[in-house]
C-alpha cells in the first residue's frame, strides 16, 4: 500500500504478507500523494504521478527497491497528473490519461523507458505473440 489520502496526501508504505498475515512499515515515499499509479518494472516499484491536493498535480516519479527499503528519483514525467493508470510492457511504463486538476480527463499516453530489457514472451506453441487471444497447449 503506497500513498493515499488520510486526510491530506501521505507518503506511507506498508507491506503486507500473506503467509502471517501481517502489515510491516516500509520506508516513506519522499513524496507525500494520493491518485498515483504504480508499476513494477524488475522487481522495483515505480510511484507515478498523484497529488497533493485537488488543486496540485505531479509530474514526479520515484522507484522504491523492496530489497534495500530504499526511494530514489526518477525522471519526471511531462505531464502532471493525477488518477493516472500506469501499466509497464517489456521495460517500459506507460502512463495513461489522469487529470491535471479539477478538469477533465486528459488523453494523454507518455512512456518512461526504464532500461531494463524483459525476455520475449513466447506462446506454448513457440511462436512469438502477435495477436490477442486464447493461448492454448502445445501437444
Amino acid at each position: 500500500a503506497i500513498g493515499g489520502w488520510g486526510p491530506g496526501s501521505v507518503s506511507t508504505v506498508e507491506e503486507y504478507d500473506p503467509a502471517t498475515d501481517k502489515w510491516a512499515k516500509k520506508a516513506d515515499m519522499p513524496t507525500a500523494r494520493f491518485g498515483l499509479s504504480t508499476s513494477v518494472v524488475n522487481g522495483k516499484i515505480y510511484a507515478i504521478g498523484g497529488g497533493l491536493n485537488n488543486d496540485v498535480s505531479f509530474a514526479t516519479v520515484e522507484k522504491y527497491a523492496p530489497a534495500t527499503d530504499t526511494w530514489t528519483k526518477e525522471a519526471d514525467m511531462p505531464t502532471a497528473r493525477q488518477l493516472v493508470i500506469a501499466s509497464a510492457v517489456n521495460g517500459k511504463i506507460y502512463a495513461i490519461g489522469g487529470r491535471r486538476v479539477w478538469q477533465a480527463p486528459l488523453p494523454t499516453v507518455e512512456e518512461f523507458d526504464t532500461g531494463f530489457r524483459e525476455p520475449q514472451s513466447v506462446t506454448p506453441t513457440g511462436k512469438l505473440p502477435t495477436t490477442w487471444g486464447e493461448v492454448k497447449a502445445a501437444r
